[in-house]
């Protein structure tokens, strides 16, 4: 398997990359750590998870880990726009 790049041209080609090199056998973790902070500078990192998750890692073995500040904004992100299970939990600090 040839090396990652060392950047990405957009959030696409990164999680693209990402989905190639999960294993279909093996558990992968996944942590996107400030969500609403990158949802407001990437207007359409939104649109793009969704549809690489759709696409190409909802039949893996992957969990991603949202973090983020705003605890409405992120019940609303899982809830709404990734169609997450009802089983999810939120923590606060």
């Amino acid at each position: 398997m040839k090396p990652p790049p060392s950047s990405f041209v957009g959030w696409a080609a990164a999680l693209n990359l990402l989905a190639e090199t999960a294993s279909p056998q093996a558990p992968s973790v996944v942590v996107l750590d400030e969500l609403p902070y990158l949802l407001e500078s990437e207007p359409g990192f939104e649109a793009v998870l969704q549809e690489v998750w759709d696409r190409r890692m909802e039949s893996r073995p992957v969990l991603l880990i949202l973090i983020g500040p705003d605890l409405r904004i992120m019940k609303a992100l899982a809830f709404e726009s990734l169609n997450c299970p009802a089983e999810i939990g939120f923590y606060r600090k």
